[in-house]
């Protein structure tokens, strides 16, 4: 193998607890230029500067909050000012416990993350089903969660893998334990099996009076620390008790907030269906912090659909439908909450600066309607309706959950020397395009253009959704003898994930 290359600016970094890859933003080089661009080297580790959140943390099952350590595998000898140049496998560890890696491509940075998320319930899943349960199950006769005790233990089980201690949980005279629960997940590898006794003890029976008083003592709980401690375990439990009432267990995915077609969105020049809207295109966004009304671009926007949406009405007709889980600014308490939250008399803020209350909420089920989201350049938000109220974008779907279908090219490089397929990718650029940018990258990569050394094949093409183009990718790719046996740095799908979207784009 040749010389390793060069970081420069353009490439990408991922995590391997994260959920979304970002550009690696190269700060503390301005004297070393690779092709017009710096070079990265161990000083560009600041969080939030140079790396920037990977989306959701599966360590911690929240947003990810970058906690860089030190980069490991650079060029040592050489210094750029203080520092070392970085390599093309420099590794950055994160304290919260995920591995940051360097990319070339969007396109692998993106595969990374997705087989890292797909991997999620392999490692931590049964102990994140664990936390929920404590969440939501109450000592019945009395007005107190039967397990803050066990909640700090189990979140440290999140990090680390190691089982849930103690906590007695008396349901309808039922005697369990949370370690017993999770000794009982480890007895064989029926994972399902599991799952479906968890879910059956929580919401079957006595499942509904469980929720009832659960809802009763948080809605009247004291405002102590302890409390604030597992609000975000609460959430959690909140969620999974939606999912089990809705959706078959085998089914079960992430939801993500969305608007049905026809919402009406505020842009300089008027309101826009959002169907309509396209990345580039200009929208009234909200600074919170300096309290005005600014213009910004739409980053990107994504569709989905939905099964169930809520409508919301305010003193001055404005009508918007909206998925469970998007977020309305309630300017009383200063804090963005879901749909599903919300409640009449609750104040939100239109476009004009005016306050709107909500006078009706209602919800309709049994359908099957398109459903769209738009990412707003950073403020992150827009506003909604003819009176135009404000909502959050929040996160964009799981790359696997997207419903549209993209021109996508599958490609193999094979070794004319060994008669060798030596990688396996896919493309929406075209493939002559795509091997071109790999040749640019070096490396291994390098003569992949070169026809007289590479044979470069199309085995497989077709107008396919995300979770399709992964999915014949990978079919190639163990074909032709797996990743490890190929230059392919990651499997374009895990099983796990293949197994959870087989037969589901989930609703909102």
């Amino acid at each position: 193998m040749g010389a390793k290359k060069y970081v420069p600016q353009g490439t990408y970094l991922a995590c391997d607890k994260g959920t979304a890859p970002m550009e690696f933003k190269i700060t503390n080089n301005n004297n070393s230029f690779l092709f017009d661009e710096p070079i990265a080297n161990t000083g560009d580790m600041v969080p939030m500067v140079n790396v920037q959140p990977f989306g959701t943390c599966s360590v911690t099952g929240s947003a990810c909050v970058p906690a860089p350590v030190a980069w490991d595998g650079f060029e040592d000898g050489i210094f750029v000012g203080y520092f070392n140049p970085l390599l093309e496998d420099s590794v950055l560890p994160c304290s919260v416990g995920g591995k940051i890696e360097i990319f070339y491509s969007l396109e692998e940075a993106e595969a990374a993350c997705a087989e890292e998320e797909g991997g999620f319930w392999s490692t931590l899943g049964k102990v994140a089903l664990v936390v929920a349960a404590v969440a939501l199950i109450v000592v019945t006769g009395g007005a107190a969660i039967a397990a803050i005790a066990a909640v700090g233990a189990a979140s440290g089980a999140l990090a680390t893998g190691i089982a849930v201690t103690v906590a007695a949980l008396e349901v309808a005279g039922c005697l369990l334990t949370v370690k017993a629960l999770y000794d009982y997940s480890q007895d064989g590898d029926e994972e399902a099996l599991f799952k479906e006794v968890a879910l059956g003890f929580l919401f079957l029976g006595a499942g509904k009076a469980i929720e009832k008083g659960f809802r009763m003592w948080r809605a009247g709980r004291a405002a102590d620390d302890v409390v604030e401690v597992v609000d975000d375990v609460i959430e959690a439990g909140d969620d999974v008790a939606k999912i089990a009432d809705d959706v078959p267990y085998d089914q079960l995915g992430k939801t993500e907030p969305c608007f049905l077609a026809g919402t009406l969105v505020k842009t300089p020049n008027g309101t826009k269906e959002i169907e309509k809207l396209t990345a580039g295109d200009k929208v009234l966004s909200y600074n919170v912090k300096k309290n005005r009304v600014e213009e910004k671009n739409i980053v990107r926007t994504y569709n989905n659909w939905t099964d169930r949406y809520f409508n919301l009405k305010t003193e001055n007709n404005s009508s918007i439908d909206a998925t469970s889980k998007h977020l309305f600014w309630i300017t009383d308490i200063k804090k963005w909450l879901p749909t599903k939250e919300l409640a009449i008399g609750m104040p939100v803020l239109s476009s004009s600066g005016d306050i709107e209350k909500i006078t009706s909420i209602s919800t309709t089920t049994v359908v099957d309607l398109p459903t769209f989201n738009l990412e707003i350049e950073e403020y992150h938000n827009y506003f909604v309706g003819h009176l135009g109220i404000l909502v959050h974008n929040q996160n964009k779907p799981s790359l696997f959950e997207s419903t549209t279908k993209t021109p996508t090219e599958i490609y193999t490089v094979t070794d004319k020397a060994s008669g060798k397929v030596v990688y396996v990718g896919q493309t929406t650029q075209g493939t002559s395009t795509r091997i071109s940018q790999h040749a640019a990258e070096g490396g291994i990569k390098a003569e992949w253009d070169n026809p007289g050394k590479y044979d470069i094949d199309t085995p497989k093409s077709g107008n396919w959704t995300p979770y399709e183009a992964h999915a014949w990718e990978q079919h190639h790719i163990e074909k032709n003898g797996g990743k490890a046996n190929l230059a392919n740095k990651k499997n374009a799908i895990t099983k796990a994930k293949y197994d959870k979207f087989g037969n589901l784009h989930n609703p909102c």
